[in-house]
């Protein structure tokens, strides 16, 4: 969606890229999601494995 927003040529689709899904969206689910998948022993582990995978991406 990023790449999207620049080749938005009016407001009207730089707009609709804005609203796309993204990391914005992701984030709050994904951590929710782990939230449910792990005890809070391992929520720790789970959640840094998470944050750091676009770092080894």
């Amino acid at each position: 969606m990023t790449c999207l927003r620049g080749f938005a040529k009016s407001f009207t689709c730089l707009f609709a890229a804005r609203m796309g899904i993204g990391e914005a969206s992701l984030s709050p689910a994904a951590y929710s999601m782990l939230s449910d998948q792990y005890s809070p022993g391992k929520l720790r582990w789970a959640t840094s494995v998470f944050a750091h995978g676009h770092h080894f991406g």
